[in-house]
């Protein structure tokens, strides 16, 4: 038994953790990183820039269509035609065989739709808005993310440097053993227990060295960039402002922004369908030139010379279209009310999170007065201890355990204070926006 704890004892020995050098990163530089990287905001910028551009695209319902249009034939007569005119599409031809030629310029312009193009605007118009929110939710739910990994690898960093130190304080525990076990002070079972005590700590800081790195891998997946754990030193957060709930707008979180926007467009769609039973006045004009000649097909573009211009009134009023427009406004209608009810259980979602969060956050800032008098009791039992330990006046033994039992406490109180540090951010995330 005892030879295996040496064995033990030995492997915990010879492995060491690698110290952290000077590579420190903050919790803003980690955020700008993951919001460069993240290929969502990268797609929600383009969304935004062909939203941008379908209202362009919008507007040129309000000018005039114009088009020019060349076009040919050979035509074939079969038979006398007997001053019979030909006209083929957009070519006006004489009973002769021969190539017929015509080109074409014509205008057309809607000259009243029942609003049908500014619903359309508008409608376009909130396309860009969506976008806009969108690519806010977007970054707020980077920065969530960031915010909580960066604290949970922040709280792992402090648990690893405790928990070396303590491995470090067992470790001389251990050595002190060996000496009072020589002098005839300790018996072969007390040098065992801290043999044991000291391999599990050895095991416990390795444990929590692989979980830094997996937090650190996790922050690599947001932003790109490589964090070497033994290189990697984080920041430390400080909690904002306190925020009052009950003053936050939940209409103003971009999700509901976004929900809201999704129904203000399906409304605009369901007029436009009912406005699409409503007749049109469209004017249109065209200017032809055309010509023809019996042998040669580029003859007959030099004799362009017959010429007839045309302009023409239009009311294009709609009957009957199998009860599509009746079933699309069914549809829209059915799809509005489902928008009005995920936004309310978005507003509920929302809501909760908010309390909840805003719970978690004040029982934190209540414990944080007993926090800092527990760390000034710990500060001063550290200096009485290193005043103690120079007298010689404590047992070297004690004295190593209890500055372990120091750095336990102490690691408590900083985790506390991360949480509430985290908890504030996650909270101005929420209700503020990234």
């Amino acid at each position: 038994m005892f030879i295996n704890i040496t064995l033990l004892l030995c492997v915990v020995l010879l492995w060491q953790v690698p110290t952290v050098l000077a590579g420190q990163i903050s919790l803003e530089q980690v955020l700008r990183d993951a919001e460069a990287q993240a290929p969502a905001v990268r797609i929600a910028e383009f969304d935004l820039l062909a939203a941008t551009a379908q209202i362009v695209e919008a507007r040129s319902d309000y000018y005039p269509q114009v088009s020019a249009r060349l076009g040919n034939e050979y035509v074939r007569v079969h038979g006398a035609a007997d001053n019979v005119v030909s006209v083929g599409d957009a070519i006006l031809a004489d009973s002769a065989s021969g190539y017929k030629h015509s080109l074409t310029f014509s205008a057309q312009y809607t000259l009243y739709d029942f609003g049908r193009r500014t619903l359309n605007l508008e409608f376009n118009k909130g396309r860009r808005q969506l976008a806009e929110y969108r690519r806010a939710a977007i970054r707020k739910d980077i920065h969530r993310q960031v915010i909580a990994i960066y604290g949970q690898a922040l709280k792992l960093q402090q648990q690893t440097g405790v928990q070396r130190r303590r491995r470090q304080a067992l470790l001389a525990i251990y050595r002190s053993s060996e000496r009072l076990q020589e002098a005839g002070k300790y018996g072969r079972e007390a040098v065992a227990a801290a043999a044991l005590e000291l391999a599990a700590a050895g095991v416990a800081e390795q444990d929590l060295a692989v979980e830094f790195a997996n937090t650190l891998d996790s922050l690599t997946l947001l932003t790109g960039r490589e964090y070497s754990p033994p290189t990697t030193v984080l920041a430390e957060v400080t909690a904002g402002s306190i925020l009052d709930s009950d003053l936050y707008d939940v209409e103003q979180h971009p999700d509901i922004q976004s929900a809201q926007q999704e129904i203000t467009r399906k409304e605009i769609e369901l007029r436009l369908a009912r406005r699409s039973r409503y007749p049109q006045l469209i004017l249109t004009g065209s200017h032809r030139m055309f010509g023809s000649d019996q042998r040669r097909f580029d003859d007959s573009f030099s004799s362009l010379n017959s010429r007839d211009s045309r302009i023409v009134l239009i009311v294009d009023v709609p009957l009957f279209a199998g009860f599509r427009s009746l079933a699309q406004t069914a549809r829209l209608q059915h799809e509005l009310k489902s928008l009005e009810l995920k936004k309310q259980s978005a507003i509920g979602e929302i809501r909760a999170e908010i309390r909840q969060r805003q719970r978690l956050y004040q029982n934190l800032t209540e414990q944080e007065s007993v926090r800092l008098e527990r760390q000034t009791l710990i500060d001063r039992q550290r200096q009485d201890l290193e005043r103690m330990t120079e007298q010689q006046l404590l047992d070297q033994v004690v004295a190593w355990r209890q500055q372990i039992e120091w750095a336990q406490q102490k690691m408590e109180l900083d985790i506390r204070r991360i949480d509430l540090a985290v908890q504030s951010l996650l909270l101005h995330n929420l209700m503020e926006g990234s």
